[in-house]
């Protein structure tokens, strides 16, 4: 069993086996600044516009975001539940992860109120001052490891046209914030058999009561049964 595939893990431990196993596998652009690749093409396929939820239908383009998402999509479980679209952009994905109350600002880990865990979402303002139409413009990946002193390391794609480990402070002035993934652990859904209605069929399958105690009271369907037992005697 491939580790992002493990369910003892949580989706962050998962996602973040899987981005290892993309770096292992030399995942990169085809040409310098192509933004593009045959692996890349499949990254982006899978992505949709936050609130149309509609396939952008890209083959190129910065892959930081959709690295990230097509990661999510290939360690995910069915019925998990899942912290963000499959985003092109990674102010899509901070969006949805407010909107799912996972989003956590970098002052909240200056203050030691969060603590990142590996696998996590780290997302970095990549705007210029200088260009407006740059405001919405982000770095995105998962948090790799850590220490107590304020430094951690990212693994993210996109990265000099490739899939890089690099180092980082939370003190640094891009940082912006993390998305919790690291708490939602996968629990198998169990089917509640109370909510099931038994069929009249099954009342001969069900277990006999110990006829050594008092008689106990019918239920409705039982008692409707022998009345129509008297009947047709």
């Amino acid at each position: 069993m491939e580790k992002w595939q493990d369910p003892s893990l949580s989706l962050g431990q998962r996602c973040l086996a899987f981005a290892e196993n993309e770096m292992k596998n030399g995942v990169k652009e085809d040409k310098p600044n192509s933004f593009t690749s045959t692996r890349i093409k499949e990254y982006l396929a899978i992505c949709k516009r936050r609130g149309t939820e509609k396939h952008l239908g890209l083959t190129s383009g910065n892959w930081c975001a959709a690295a990230v998402s097509f990661c999510l999509k290939n360690s995910l479980f069915e019925y998990e539940e899942v912290p963000h679209g499959f985003r092109a952009g990674a102010i899509e994905i901070e969006s949805d992860l407010k909107d799912n109350k996972l989003w956590r600002p970098v002052q909240l880990a200056r203050q030691g109120l969060f603590k990142p865990e590996p696998g996590d979402i780290v997302i970095f303002n990549r705007s210029n001052p200088n260009n407006p139409e740059s405001a919405w413009w982000r770095h995105i990946g998962f948090y790799h490891s850590g220490d107590d002193k304020g430094n951690f390391k990212l693994i993210s794609g996109n990265n000099g046209g490739c899939w890089k480990i690099d180092s980082h402070k939370y003190s640094s002035s891009k940082l912006l914030g993390f998305g919790e993934y690291s708490d939602i652990i996968w629990r198998p859904q169990i089917i509640n058999t109370t909510d099931i209605p038994l069929e009249v069929s099954d009342i001969d399958n069900v277990t006999p009561l110990n006829d050594s105690g008092p008689t106990p009271k019918l239920s409705i369907l039982e008692s409707i049964l022998e009345i129509f037992r008297d009947i047709f005697k």
